[in-house]
């Protein structure tokens, strides 16, 4: 094997980041110095039978050798603020790189080149495994393009290929990565695009990728493609097959290659190509945008997290001052005409609402409303108020429509936490859980998109085996929950 490899340079590099000598790194291995001084200068890998448990040790060794400007680079390149995270990371990372050059060492025995690799067919599960290059371990900074034609796949991969993408590790609720750029292209243009599944593809999607800046796109260039590139270091690229396989797929690490496919790529994932588009609350209040959905018309409500939209008239000017205390790029007079223009619509337009059960208990137990994008936590008073005022709105208003979502129904099922939506027949928006700090909102801006969503909650209204309209009998349930739970306190 030629001297100097991905694996070594990677341990190079954190030895020199810790100041850690060969012997020291050695003893604590329990190994032979010269095993060490082979390791860094790439003519020998370790053994792959005490590779997990020799990784393990190197990473504890690692990071317990920095001093507080090493550990500080380490915490910004792997994007984790903990030493434990960081020791998680930097295992990732060597493992990572250490099966990479097995799988060459592997291809070089076969005569593949040693930059490009070519396989007549791969099941979907063969090319996911080689999109699992080490180059998505530089999570500081990362660019990375999937186009995919991923609604013809098996449902199974129709989530794992974006989180592959990734690094698998960005769907992790206690890290956001910043500096990782993912953009996701993927063919629309299908005879049953209403289909309802694709709807729960989308929200998962949004959801499992919220803390990393994330675009998506219509491309009907990717039908029947699946091509993955991340810029200056990886390319994949074949055919779609059938659902689980593909064909003539080529692996590249060569610097010119890859460059071609990532900017053939690049120049589709223009703004009119756009599936959601990415904002904030105050730029959704500042151009008005917020106030054009509460005057859109056929408006759904999909709450699966309290919102300001069904607060008392007390209760929202209470949150909102102290919302404006501590946000000033949104003053207390604009968020008070909001919501007198909001409160009015509400009482007399036509409105369906669907009130995840789930959303709801969490609401009891919690107290927490998201109040424009910000986590506000309210006492058991306030939150029989804000119930008491959700059977208000119902009984003042004949026209709007509650519809609750059970918790033992498939649409609560996902793994993970559902968006709260707000659609319409004009302008429809979802709010996302997530740790992100600047994206706060994503605007569903293709027209086939929405007419899906809209369509999808429209029939689920009608399914008694997903909603019931026990409003009344639900939330006189939950203010007994939030009675028992202040008595306890």
């Amino acid at each position: 094997m030629k001297n100097s490899n991905r694996f070594s340079d990677l341990l190079k590099h954190l030895m020199a980041v810790a100041k850690l000598k060969n012997s020291v790194l050695a003893k604590a291995l329990r190994y032979d110095e010269s095993y060490i001084s082979k390791w860094v200068t790439g003519a020998l890998l370790p053994t792959e039978k005490v590779s997990e448990k020799l990784f393990r040790e190197m990473s504890h060794c690692i990071v317990q050798s920095l001093d507080d400007e090493g550990r500080e680079n380490l915490y910004s390149e792997y994007q984790v603020q903990r030493e434990r995270d960081l020791e998680g990371a930097i295992l990732d990372n060597l493992t990572a790189e250490y099966e990479y050059m097995l799988n060459q060492k592997e291809n070089a025995s076969a005569g593949s080149n040693a930059t490009s690799t070519y396989y007549p067919e791969l099941t979907m599960l063969q090319f996911m495994g080689k999109m699992r290059h080490p180059a998505l371990r530089q999570v500081k900074s990362l660019d990375v393009i999937l186009a995919a034609d991923i609604l013809m796949l098996d449902p199974q991969y129709q989530l794992i290929l974006p989180d592959l993408s990734n690094n698998d590790r960005t769907n992790v609720a206690q890290f956001s990565f910043p500096g990782v750029r993912f953009s996701l292209l993927l063919n629309l243009d299908l005879p049953d695009i209403y289909n309802p599944h694709y709807v729960l593809f989308i929200q998962n999607l949004l959801t499992s990728l919220a803390n990393i800046d994330f675009q998506l796109y219509s491309s009907p260039q990717s039908r029947g493609k699946i091509m993955f590139t991340v810029k200056k270091a990886y390319a994949l690229s074949g055919l779609i097959l059938d659902k689980s396989h593909c064909f003539s797929v080529t692996a590249t690490e060569d610097p010119k290659h890859c460059d071609i496919l990532y900017d053939k790529l690049h120049s589709l994932c223009n703004r009119d190509q756009l599936v959601v588009r990415h904002t904030t609350f105050p730029e959704m209040v500042q151009s008005n945008k917020y106030m054009q959905y509460a005057f859109s018309r056929n408006q759904r409500w999909v709450i699966h997290h309290v919102t300001e939209h069904i607060l008392s008239d007390a209760l929202f000017r209470d949150l909102a001052t102290e919302y404006c205390e501590n946000h000033p790029d949104v003053d207390l007079q604009t968020l008070t005409k909001i919501h007198r223009a909001s409160s009015k619509i509400s009482a007399n337009a036509q409105i369906k609402v669907f009130l995840h059960e789930d959303g709801l208990k969490h609401f009891v137990i919690t107290g927490i409303v998201d109040f424009f994008g910000i986590k506000m936590t309210i006492p058991a008073k306030r939150r029989l108020e804000c119930l008491e005022h959700i059977l208000t709105l119902q009984k003042n208003n004949p026209h709007i429509e509650f519809r609750i979502i059970r918790s033992d129904s498939t649409a609560s099922q996902s793994p993970l936490p559902p968006p709260t939506l707000f659609l319409s027949d004009s302008f429809s928006y979802l709010r996302i859980v997530r740790t992100a700090p600047t994206c706060d909102l994503s605007v569903l801006c293709d027209d086939k998109v929405r007419g899906l969503f809209l369509k999808y909650y429209d029939t689920l209204a009608e399914n008694t085996e997903v909603c019931s309209d026990t409003l009344q009998d639900t939330v006189q349930y939950l203010m007994q929950m939030v009675q028992i739970l202040d008595e306890d306190q």
